[in-house]
């Protein structure tokens, strides 16, 4: 009998262990800061492309707001991205089936995972904008460099440019 007793109770114990270590406090990208410059538009089209090559669905609400949400396996997240052509911000609405606790603001873990794959994500193709201005301005400066004369911007070609900058 005792031995049973025994069994529950470590089965309880390891089985609240495993939910606890699923669930974290939830990740919202607050006022992430786009370094330079680039209009509005081009910053909405990054975030649609970048929610869409990872399989979320983006729907845009308004000028400045996208709604993201995605279904994996069973577990789905809603959440809204605002943008401006200075910063953008990703914050949950609701999710199903992610242990989520809004009171505590936890949930599992995955949730955390897919919207820091986007942001990353977001981050890589914002990325090349902001390096490609840059660097056609620092071109344009410079006096040993034609820039109307080079035709296409590649990586070997940037890797040149900037070590005559």
């Amino acid at each position: 009998m005792n031995r049973i007793k025994y069994f529950g109770l470590l089965t309880i114990i390891f089985g609240s262990i495993i939910l606890a270590g699923c669930s974290a406090k939830v990740y919202n990208v607050e006022n992430k800061e786009i370094i330079q410059e680039v209009d509005t538009l081009k910053v909405k089209d990054t975030i649609l492309k970048a929610g869409l090559s990872l399989g979320w669905s983006m729907y845009e609400v308004d000028n400045n707001t996208i709604t993201a949400s995605i279904l994996l396996r069973g577990h789905s997240a809603i959440t809204t991205i605002s943008y401006t052509d200075r910063s953008y911000s990703i914050n949950l609405i609701k999710a199903d089936n992610l242990n989520y606790n809004k009171e505590n603001n936890s949930i599992h873990k995955n949730y955390n995972s897919w919207i820091q794959n986007l942001e990353h994500t977001i981050d890589a193709l914002l990325e090349p904008l902001l390096m490609n201005n840059t660097l056609i301005e620092k071109l344009k400066r410079h006096k040993r460099i034609n820039y109307y004369k080079i035709k296409k911007i590649n990586k070997k070609n940037i890797q040149n440019l900037v070590k005559l900058l």
